[in-house]
């Protein structure tokens, strides 16, 4: 898959990977495989592919911190195809199942929910989101579990129409250092800086993020 990603790029290294698991007899390798294979074909905006890709993984015996895995790779797939509210219910149940296994990937997930949510101007999703980000405890010393956990109960204000409560809560989330210099987590700062409406904070902190991606190379 190394190699064929060289020559070929994520699309060729999706078909290796997909050889690849085809060969494997262990589920947990073959899931492995296939959920590799699943993210190339993301990269390489396969995205049909992507979704048949994790429904095969899915298909098989897996923990729910894979399931919590796949489910996010699949809903940046739908997303693509304008399926925001389907999306954010994929999003919402992976995120209630994975709570009891791993808080940060349950927090994760929901932060993703509510932006589904919101793309899809849906109060009650939002609501159910919140709901399940409300269930899972962050971590106090994990600033970016903090920042998540806040988002979707920000979020529900917001839409409800009640600004007023949801401001303060968004420019918390958007004070947080969250230690790290990923682009996602400026862009979950900058969006509850942006739904605070301290645009001049939300601008800042997307060029930032912004550059950082460019210097990955994930963006032109």
């Amino acid at each position: 898959a190394t190699r064929a990603r060289q020559r070929g790029g994520p699309g060729a290294a999706a078909a290796a990977l997909v050889r690849a698991a085809d060969l494997s007899e262990d589920d947990r390798e073959r899931a492995r495989r296939l959920l590799l294979a699943a993210g190339a074909a993301n990269l390489a905006g396969q995205y049909e592919r992507t979704v048949t890709l994790t429904e095969r993984a899915a298909e098989l015996d897996l923990e729910p911190v894979v399931r919590s895995d796949l489910a996010a790779l699949r809903s940046s797939a739908e997303l693509w195809h304008g399926r925001a509210a389907e999306t954010c219910d994929m999003l919402t149940a992976a995120a209630r199942a994975v709570a009891p296994h791993d808080a940060g990937r349950a927090l994760q997930l929901s932060g993703a929910a509510f932006m589904t949510g919101a793309i899809a101007c849906d109060v009650e999703r939002i609501s159910r989101v919140a709901a399940v980000a409300a269930s899972v405890s962050p971590d106090a010393g994990d600033e970016r579990q903090v920042l998540l956990s806040l988002l979707p109960p920000a979020g529900e204000l917001l839409f409800r129409g009640n600004i007023a409560a949801s401001a303060p809560l968004f420019r918390r989330a958007a004070r947080l250092s969250v230690g790290t210099d990923e682009p996602q987590d400026n862009v979950w700062r900058g969006l509850a800086a942006l739904f605070s409406g301290d645009y001049a904070q939300a601008q800042e902190i997307f060029s930032t993020a912004a550059a950082r991606a460019r210097e990955l190379g994930a963006l032109g």
